[in-house]
């Protein structure tokens, strides 16, 4: 229309000046925030002896946004304390309602092979059991579609495929008692 010459960058000026935020709302949150808000009140991990895990609820769909926050700062700093964070809430919430908690797990893994390997090992090998199955999953789609034969889908397939392997027969120390 003749009389309508509002470019792009015109418009994004006038939402910045009447405070229209153009950022992610994962970008408005801070690591405190974040690490508050996913925090499972009593949230118990598994015992050896005890299966299965005491009837789930769905994961509340308010927390996505601290998700995706969750993986943008886990894969920027490789923070071991967000990476246990992520896996306890996985553990809260493991009805397949919501596969976001699964999908954040693969990408932070694929972008962070060593610090998720380390933090998970820290896990006792009852809830590396039952986080195996989500853990694959998140990976698997975040692989889905990328060159297979790129070095970085190579080095992190090797590692899950490592990290799989040691599922098979888990023990610990923490299964003998």
């Amino acid at each position: 229309m003749p009389g309508m010459k509002c470019g792009l960058l015109a418009c994004v000026a006038m939402m910045a000046l009447v405070g229209i935020s153009t950022a992610p709302a994962e970008d408005a949150y801070s690591r405190s925030d974040v690490l508050a808000a996913l925090a499972v009140s009593g949230a118990q991990l598994p015992d050896a002896k005890v299966s299965p895990l005491p009837p789930q609820v769905a994961a509340p769909a308010e927390k996505n946004p601290y998700l995706l926050a969750l993986q943008k700062m886990a894969v920027a700093q490789g923070d071991p304390e967000l990476i246990a964070a992520l896996l306890r809430y996985q553990l809260a919430y493991l009805l397949p309602d919501n596969d976001l908690p699964a999908r954040v797990m693969g990408v932070v893994f694929y972008e962070q092979p060593d610090t998720f390997v380390r933090v998970y090992n820290e896990f006792p090998a009852a809830a590396r059991v039952i986080l195996g199955p989500y853990l694959k999953f998140g990976f698997e789609k975040t692989v889905e579609g990328r060159n297979a034969s790129s070095p970085q889908v190579k080095a992190a397939r090797k590692k899950f495929d490592a990290l799989q392997g040691s599922l098979m027969n888990a023990r610990s120390r923490d299964d003998v008692r």
